[in-house]
Order: C-alpha cells, then sequence, then structure tokens
C-alpha cells in the first residue's frame, strides 16, 4: 500500500508484522521491517540502500552494522566489528580482519594428469585463524586445495581434506580413556553458547563431544567475529548507523501517523497485531540490542543434535577415506531432506515470505526446504536456528549452491580440527 508518493508499506503475515520502505531525497532507500517474537514483543530492523553511480555497486547498511557490497564482479560482506569477507565472480575469495589484515586469499592454479588432462583449482593461503574468539597469526601459511565440482551448472569449490594417521580415527571411535567433566577451565569442552535440551555433565563418548564441538565452537567464532566491537569510552558510535536508526525511527512515525488517518492500512497493521508504541520503544536501543542477540545463549533441540552427531560420523567416515564432502553427495542422499547445514561467514539472503534480505552468521542452522531440482542453481532453505531473532526459525531462504558447498566445506576443516583436538586429549597422560 502507498502511504505517500515515498513510502510503501506491506503487510508480512508469515512475520506477523510488516514492511515499510522509504525512496529518499539523496536517491537512497530505507527498507525497515517488524517482526512479532514469540515472548510477544516486536523486534525492527532495517537497512539503506545506496548505489555508487560511478561504480555500479550497491551496498546495504543494516541496523546492527552490518554491510554487504554488490558491484559488477563482486560481493563483500562486512559484520559489525569490521571483519570483510570477498567473493569474486570468478569464485575465488579473500577475507580481512577488522584491522585490514588479511586471513585467507585465494588463487587459482592448474595440475596437469597422465593422461594430459589439465585441472583447474584453488589454493587458499591461511595465515591467520580464529581461536576461542580471537584472531591469532599462523606461524606459516596453511595451503588448502579445493577441487572446482560442477553443480547443476553451477561451479563449486569442493575442500579436499588432510587425513589424518590411523591413531586419531581409532580414538573418534572408542570411548574415552576418561569422563571429561563440564567444568570450568576445561580445555576441551565446547564454548558455553549452547542450550541442549539434555545437557552433558561429563562427555565420555568422542561422537558426542565432538557433536558439541562442532556446534558450540562455530556459534562461538560468529558471535566474536559479528558482534559490533566493544566501545572504548567516549568513542563515537558509528555515525552511519546512527543515522540509520534515526531512518528507521522516522520511518516508523511515518506509518504510525499514516495509520491513524488511514483505515485501511491500520487494518492490515491490526490484522498482524502490530503494535506501532512497541516499536517505537525499541527503536532507540537498535545498536544496543546487537551486543546482547549475539551474546545470548542459542537454544538446539535433541533432533537437531542427533542428526547432527550422525553428520559428524558420516564426514569421520568420509575423511577416513580421503574423500570430500561434496553437495552432489548430500543432495543425492536418501536423508538429504533432513540434512543441517552450519552457516560460515557471513550471507545475505532473501526471505521469500517478504521478498526482503535477511542475514545469516558462522554457527547458523539451515535445512533443504525442498532440495534442488536439475538445472537449478540456488536452492530453498529453511532456517533451523539463528543467533539473531530478526531471523526465524522456519523461514524459507535462497541461497546459491556454491554457498552451500563452502558451508560443507567449513564443516569438514572445523571437525578436522575438533578430531585432532580430542585425539590430542586423549593421548594426554591422564590425571
Amino acid at each position: 500500500m502507498q502511504i505517500n508518493p515515498n513510502t510503501t508499506v506491506s503487510a508480512t503475515p508469515a512475520s506477523g508484522g510488516y514492511s515499510a520502505t522509504r525512496r529518499n531525497r539523496d536517491g537512497s532507500q530505507t527498507t525497515m521491517t517488524t517482526t512479532s517474537l514469540p515472548n510477544g514483543r516486536t523486534q525492527v530492523s532495517g537497512f539503506t540502500s545506496r548505489t555508487d553511480q560511478a561504480s555500479g555497486a550497491t551496498t546495504r547498511t543494516y541496523t546492527d552494522g552490518s554491510r554487504v557490497t554488490a558491484g559488477r564482479d563482486f560481493v563483500r560482506h562486512q559484520t559489525a566489528s569490521g571483519y570483510s569477507e570477498t567473493i569474486h565472480r570468478d569464485g575465488r575469495r579473500e577475507g580481512r580482519w577488522r584491522d585490514g589484515r588479511r586471513m585467507y586469499h585465494d588463487e587459482y592454479h592448474h595440475r596437469r594428469h597422465h593422461d594430459g588432462r589439465t585441472e583447474r583449482f584453488i589454493k587458499r593461503a591461511v595465515v591467520a585463524t580464529l581461536v576461542a574468539g580471537a584472531l591469532v597469526a599462523l606461524a606459516a601459511p596453511l595451503i588448502q586445495e579445493y577441487n572446482v565440482e560442477p553443480v547443476n551448472g553451477v561451479e563449486t569449490y569442493t575442500y579436499q581434506p588432510v587425513t589424518y594417521d590411523p591413531p586419531v580415527y581409532q580414538t573418534v571411535y572408542q570411548p574415552l580413556p576418561a569422563p571429561i567433566p563440564v567444568v570450568v577451565g576445561c580445555v576441551v569442552c565446547p564454548p558455553p553458547v549452547v542450550v541442549y535440551q539434555q545437557p552433558v555433565v561429563a562427555y565420555q563418548e568422542p561422537a558426542v563431544l565432538l557433536t558439541d564441538l562442532q556446534i558450540a565452537t562455530a556459534m562461538n567464532d560468529g558471535m566474536a567475529v559479528y558482534a559490533p566491537p566493544p566501545m572504548a569510552a567516549g568513542q563515537a558510535p558509528d555515525p552511519q548507523v546512527q543515522a540509520l536508526a534515526a531512518e528507521v525511527a522516522s520511518l516508523q512515525q511515518e506509518v504510525a501517523s499514516a495509520a491513524a488517518t488511514n483505515d485501511a492500512l491500520k487494518g492490515q497493521l491490526a490484522e498482524q497485531q502490530v503494535q506501532l508504541a512497541d516499536q517505537q520503544a525499541q527503536t532507540a536501543g537498535l545498536q544496543a540490542q546487537v551486543g546482547a542477540e549475539q551474546a545470548r545463549q542459542v537454544q538446539i533441540s535433541e533432533e537437531v543434535r542427533q542428526q547432527i552427531r550422525q553428520q559428524v560420523l558420516e564426514e569421520i567416515a568420509l575423511h577416513q577415506q580421503k574423500k570430500p564432502l561434496t553437495l552432489t553427495h548430500v543432495m543425492t542422499s536418501a536423508h538429504a531432506q533432513n540434512y543441517i547445514f552450519q552457516i560460515s561467514g557471513m550471507i545475505e539472503a532473501a526471505d521469500l515470505s517478504t521478498n526482503e534480505p535477511v542475514v545469516l552468521t558462522t554457527g547458523d542452522l539451515i535445512k533443504f526446504y525442498q532440495v534442488p531440482g536439475e538445472g537449478e542453481v540456488a536452492a530453498q532453505m529453511m532456517v533451523v536456528t539463528s543467533k539473531s531473532p530478526a531471523v526465524r526459525p522456519g523461514s524459507v531462504v535462497m541461497i546459491g549452491l556454491t554457498d552451500l558447498q563452502e558451508m560443507l566445506n567449513a564443516f569438514s576443516q572445523r571437525l578436522e580440527q575438533n578430531m585432532k583436538k580430542v585425539a590430542d586429549h586423549a593421548a594426554a597422560p591422564q590425571r
């Protein structure tokens, strides 16, 4: 519904709220969305889109401080903390920390086979990594290889695993030498950022420990990388985010004023049980709210936990056979509909119920809403859980096949690290 020449409002029944978009005088566009939460409150979020006329790049700045820039041959995701990842059109990726230091970058290489075939692949040089949410520089670059694998006509890039010696695999298939109590100071326990329906008091089975490490370490990385950094005393807030919060507040007021005199709009909003006064009260805390959202513990159902445990065991078996975890393998599995994908990095995806973008970050969990058919280059994915209340469980989003393969790559790499961690602990002298 058009409430004036520059502003439109539409109800979003799936989220129990509405979406409002306003064209601004400077050529930018501000979009605000409201979502009804299970606790009865209303979540307000928004973003502003600006297009640089010289380069043609469009940047969306969100109320949580994150930014997405789409250029002619790249897409760059930048978190509120300043971490950025650039994805080039040819598939190469590059990550930089908040201070500009490079964390990793990709380069194409070629190898020639005995039969004369030439194969193109990616070498990723990782020079820094996250440990417990902090950036740690590596003594020497870690080189990872990715083979080019076509899926439905799209190039995906499949991580080639590093196979361990037999003792590592033997460790993960047999009980731990001694139970590992979940206590403060436990160096091998998962970080306490996830709440389970059946909490563990002490770990005895490696598969159980590895599953919880896979879930919780990813969630913890997401909370560390994507939350805004603490503000120093006297430090001014990000002026662009402050301006956006003011624009969102203004847009809310514009919708409220229109609803007061427009019975059709008032009825449309009332049907969604939108509480305008409640929304306005929240606007002042939009940016401060982000840190609390990212720091909260995430609820994981036992059903999801058990599914990921099964995936961990299947991936260990593939790893032992020197086989990569591929999207084709998952899509053609009899249990593809149940497979849980773990978000790696920051992804902006379109919510199919609102046609508005939502942001998913490391650790968030999704699954197929519909397994892609032949020729489909993107998949309808259903959100299982997210760290942000702005992203509703059950939301259906579109995600490209290349991004899905990157999630599988990250899952495999994380499991490599966790297997080594658990094996080293099991091999150490027990006190």
